[in-house]
């Protein structure tokens, strides 16, 4: 048991250390961070007056390895927003997908 509880920890110590956060920023001055947990969904933060700010937590918002999808409740001029960590670009969308209109779009670059 001793031995198991050993190789168990030292899986959980060296594994927290894969987990990763990849921090980006946009032209319109927004700025956002992607934490990527070794188990688990990753989570979208945006910084706002210095502090960042969980983004996506509705149970209808699609979280997948490399893009987001958060739908916002109560706004007339956007349904849903996507973040794509591939083409690191942020749109914002009216109407249900897959015939939403394209409102905005903001490019994204990685920063450290």
């Amino acid at each position: 048991m001793k031995k198991f509880l050993t190789i168990f920890i030292f899986f959980l110590l060296t594994n927290t250390a894969i987990a990763k956060d990849l921090y980006f920023a946009c032209n319109g001055g927004n700025k956002w961070k992607v934490e990527s947990p070794f188990l688990g969904k990753n989570k979208i933060f945006r910084k706002i007056n210095g502090e960042w700010w969980g983004t996506c937590i509705l149970d209808k918002d699609i979280i997948t390895e490399d893009n987001f999808k958060c739908f916002i409740d109560g706004n007339e001029k956007v349904n849903f927003w996507t973040f794509d960590l591939k083409f690191k670009d942020i749109k914002y969308f009216k109407g249900i997908s897959p015939n939403a209109k394209l409102v905005e779009k903001y490019n994204c670059w990685e920063v450290k």
